[in-house]
């Protein structure tokens, strides 16, 4: 069953189409993922897809609904969040501070509630720690839930990142480079974490530049370059595609 329905995704900035007539799906409980050299419009998709961009053409379908003129926080509220290329954690806050920011969109306080504490507030709060640390357990940080986030390895601050992501109950999750600047243990451990995400019911799309996380655990592929969609398929029908072996001649070939 389809959770997402993008169809003739269009951009342009000052005149240069950035990304033109991009369609693809993806289907509910998948590891979809979208590849291309540098430069191929990949994140500016992202983008449009979860409202920081407006596409100037083109429709995009989310669990039924249209999502075109939509505000970055809807997308949230209706249960798209993402991650970033570049680690966005708060350096000043804890581990399980920086988890409980993604909860922000789901805890229904009021301003009152807030001004005098009140029971109600004290018991939203409880559960948003309860629930954060059980997002720590998996990954091995629960019992750095109160260190400041810096103190972790990159490895495990790029999935506290994810972590945050999840505080606010995705039904679609979008990954934006997690494994870069990775070594090849932080990215085994990040794979196997994504694919246990799946087991969990989430649904996640994945921009990646290490082709081989990507060939391992996605289930279908789409591939873009210059802002146009140049093949789709199964990894291993796309390892062999010659428009996408082309694309990547000079900068990297899947093996």
């Amino acid at each position: 069953m389809k959770i997402l329905d993008v169809s003739n995704l269009s951009i342009s900035f000052g005149g240069l189409k950035a990304v033109s007539d991009v369609s693809f799906s993806v289907e509910k409980g998948s590891i979809t993922s979208l590849i291309g050299p540098n430069g191929a419009g990949k994140t500016t998709i992202f983008n449009m897809l979860t409202g920081f961009y407006t596409p100037d053409e083109g429709s995009i379908i989310f669990d039924g609904e249209s999502m075109v003129g939509k505000k970055s926080y809807e997308f949230i509220e209706y249960g798209m969040a993402r991650t970033f290329q570049n680690i966005r954690l708060y350096s000043q806050m804890s581990v399980i501070e920086n988890v409980l920011i993604g909860y922000q969109c789901r805890m229904d306080t009021g301003f009152f509630s807030c001004l005098f504490n009140t029971r109600r507030k004290r018991e939203i709060e409880k559960a948003a720690r309860a629930k954060a640390l059980e997002l720590l357990k998996p990954i091995g940080l629960e019992k750095m839930a109160d260190e400041r986030c810096t103190s972790l390895p990159y490895g495990k601050q790029k999935i506290l990142e994810i972590a945050r992501a999840l505080m606010s109950d995705p039904k679609l999750l979008f990954l934006d480079e997690p494994a870069a600047g990775l070594n090849p243990q932080e990215s085994e451990e990040l794979s196997n974490f994504i694919r246990s995400l799946v087991d969990q019911g989430f649904t996640i799309v994945l921009i990646e530049h290490d082709l081989k996380l990507v060939m391992n655990i996605s289930d279908y592929v789409y591939v873009v370059d210059h802002g146009v969609k140049i093949a789709e398929g199964l990894p291993a029908d796309v390892q062999k595609n010659e428009a996408v072996i082309t694309a990547y001649i000079g900068r990297g070939r899947t093996k």
